[in-house]
């Protein structure tokens, strides 16, 4: 049994579930040498581990229990007095492609003492790091976290962990945050090795505790999402040669692949050491930054409309990066008070500018669509604003900060009265580096070329996901609140922003530069504008990279200049970078070119509703009906409305859609240690201890009132 090849292998994969004792035995017969990767700071083994729990919600009101779902059948007054509880009655360990399972955390615990002293004395005396992936870490964690002593712990978000190591050199991570997929669709990610996540054998409403019996498909169900885990970081380990190469999240991917593409160029090293940032600088950054623009038209919210057609950018964001113009030099601050008008124009015209600005008397030319969102202002200068939907449609005072990309919208959407410039920073205008942009069109070219390619799946899904990762990798964000965790959840803390900008500007593996990000969408947005005020009055909905639209016929010459317009801006940009001129347009293997950027048909509707932003209704041809809705799954909210004797009328506001049918779960954590006796669902009574948790329960959802039509159409009439 021994197996000293340095590449990893699966040599238990079919080995099945055992007991933790026969893990052990079986594992004691390996030499593990060749698994360990050795270095400075810290040794590893070099192969997939998993952990995963299942667990059981139940609530208990005076010495009555019922499960997650007879409490969501409730009404609000009766759940009122009910105590959320949950335990874990299962956990599973992988390791190598053999699993074992246990019954309680004790049991676990004791598990991992055991093992990690094995390797301990494998590896020299020394604790061997075991990085254990855990899918969905911040459920799990909620858990079994009062159970280790943990040395660090790393969050980007209160009880989200990313990482989480304990004493005893288990670390574990979140494979869910590696992949951003379910384990459903990881299994179907899995090229090499290959286990389903079994769906439906294991009925999370009846209520189990450590004591309940456990038949086989339910085990096999329990076995499988380790297996899914393991069979995908072991093809990982396998193409990036160590498991120390695998990084915390998917954006990590695409970030590592463009630093070395980037990094190795002595004159971007340069580049970008020259791009600096000061605090102040930032904080306007952080308030000009904004995500895609997604809203409907006032004037069709609550209609059913036919004749609907689709139309979406074709990789907006990449587009965006390889087309368009981007801040290419430290800022400089315009000192606003000595600042004429024509040179405020000329910075406009010719600079990428950053500007706090305060409108007076703003009020919308266009009866359609709003560009202003009322998040983006400073709320305190606000006055007498009427707001659609979050967008707003006239004001008082309106102050925020923006880009040039932004205020050419704004000035187009809005007569103003009047408009100050409070404090404005300039940058030179280029495109980005050569070294990035070749990395962005790789990624969209392998994507293109390589769908449906056999023998080419690993790849396609990579560069799949670098394409939809790149602009994640551009935003992310240099200051964020420090989450602290020392036996358990702290208050965050304020990080000293001069400071972490100083960290900042002198990181020598950065080599992005943080307004690139802000300019991106900003340009995103424009974009998607020139789309709303050509369609006017048939623009129905739009969503970041995406519009709706009536009479299709009406429209197809906008749509025909603009990727017009877009074919020239490439190949300037190709032209620039001395890149080959058809780099943008890669070919499917259908022959098919795919220019990036692109207005690209995605499809039409017999029927289409929408009651506001995040909330829309299709049906197609053939009467299939499509829904979505921010807190509604998009399939059991389908199908609820698809038994409706007629969907378009049973969507509108004030409509429940209940728990059975909402397909989404209401979380309630579960502070310190609870004790009661449990009886499962085979009347089998357990004294349950548990040191936190959180209890999981079907949530109904009851759609919102976004539309103000009637206000707007006395101000129009006005």
């Amino acid at each position: 049994m021994k197996d000293n090849r340095k590449t990893p292998v699966y040599p238990l994969a079919n080995v099945g579930m055992v007991s933790p004792s026969e893990f052990m035995d079986i594992v004691r017969q390996y030499n593990w040498q060749s698994y360990i990767v050795r270095s400075e700071n810290e040794d590893h083994l070099n192969t997939a581990v998993a952990f995963d729990t299942e667990a059981t919600t139940f609530f208990t009101k005076d010495g009555e229990t019922i499960n997650a779902t007879e409490y969501s059948e409730k009404n609000g007054e009766e759940r009122r007095d009910y105590e959320p509880g949950a335990c874990t009655y299962v956990w599973m360990f992988g390791l190598c492609g053999l699993v074992c399972y246990g019954r309680t955390l004790e049991e676990f615990v004791a598990f991992t003492e055991e093992l990690t002293e094995f390797f301990r004395k494998e590896n020299d005396g020394c604790y061997l790091t075991l990085v254990v992936y855990v899918h969905n870490l911040a459920y799990d964690f909620a858990f079994f976290h009062k159970y280790f002593k943990f040395e660090k712990v790393f969050s980007l978000e209160r009880r989200k962990p990313l990482t989480a190591k304990t004493e005893r050199c288990l670390e574990f991570r979140c494979s869910y945050l590696l992949t951003g997929v379910s384990l459903e669709k990881l299994a179907e990610k899995c090229t090499k090795y290959h286990a389903s996540k079994m769906v439906g054998d294991l009925d999370y409403n009846q209520i189990r505790h450590p004591g309940t019996p456990l038949d086989t498909t339910e085990l096999k169900y329990c076995e499988n999402d380790v297996r899914v885990i393991m069979n995908y970081i072991t093809e990982q380990i396998e193409k990036e040669g160590k498991i120390t190469r695998i990084p915390l999240t998917k954006t990590g991917y695409v970030r590592r692949e463009c630093r070395e593409k980037c990094m190795t160029d002595p004159a971007y090293v340069r580049m970008i050491k020259r791009l600096k940032l000061d605090p102040k600088e930032y904080e306007m950054l952080k308030q000009a930054f904004a995500g895609g623009f997604t809203h409907a038209n006032p004037w069709h919210r609550e209609e059913v409309c036919e004749n609907v057609q689709s139309m979406d950018f074709t990789s907006s964001y990449p587009a965006v990066m390889v087309s368009e113009y981007f801040p290419m030099s430290s800022a400089r601050r315009i000192d606003v008070e000595d600042m004429t008008a024509q040179e405020f124009r000329t910075y406009l015209r010719t600079m990428c500018c950053l500007m706090t600005v305060e409108f007076d008397k703003i009020e919308s030319r266009f009866q359609f669509e709003h560009y202003i969102s009322k998040s983006r202002t400073d709320e305190k200068a606000l006055r007498n604003a009427i707001v659609d939907n979050g967008r707003i449609v006239e004001a008082e005072c309106v102050c925020m900060t923006i880009t040039e990309k932004d205020l050419e919208v704004i000035k187009y959407n809005y007569k103003i009265t009047g408009m100050r410039v409070t404090a404005m920073y300039v940058y030179k205008r280029g495109y980005l580096p050569t070294n990035l942009v070749q990395c962005v069109l790789r990624f969209y070219q392998g994507k293109t070329t390589l769908k449906g390619v056999k023998g080419q799946e690993e790849e396609y899904q990579l560069l799949k996901e670098y394409v939809n990762s790149v602009y994640g990798m551009m935003v992310t964000d240099i200051v964020r609140d420090d989450i602290i965790y020392a036996d358990d959840w702290q208050e965050n803390q304020k990080p000293d922003l001069a400071t972490k900008i100083e960290k900042y500007n002198r990181n020598k593996k950065r080599f992005t530069f943080y307004p690139w990000g802000v300019w991106i969408t900003s340009h995103a947005r424009f974009n998607l504008w020139t789309g709303i005020f050509a369609l006017g009055p048939d623009y129905i909905y739009s969503d970041t990279d995406s519009v709706k639209y009536m009479n299709p016929e009406n429209h197809a010459e906008y749509f025909k200049e603009y990727n017009k317009k877009v074919e020239e801006k490439m190949l300037e940009a190709m032209k620039w970078h001395q890149i080959d001129a058809k780099a943008w347009r890669p070919t499917t293997i259908k022959g098919e070119e795919k220019p990036l950027g692109f207005w690209d048909f995605d499809g039409s509707y017999a029927r289409f509703k929408t009651l506001g932003a995040k909330k829309y209704m299709v049906e197609d041809k053939a009467g299939k009906i499509g829904i979505t809705v921010a807190g509604v799954g998009k399939k059991s909210g389908a199908e609820f409305f698809q038994k409706c004797a007629d969907p378009f009328k049973a969507f509108e506001t004030g409509t429940v859609i209940g728990p059975k049918d909402c397909g989404k779960l209401l979380h309630q954590y579960i502070i310190g240690e609870t004790e009661t006796d449990l009886t499962d669902y085979l009347g089998n009574v357990y004294h349950v201890k548990q040191r936190d948790g959180v209890a999981l329960s079907p949530i109904g959802y009851e759609i919102g009132d976004g539309k103000i039509l009637d206000l707007l159409a006395q101000i129009w009439e006005d």
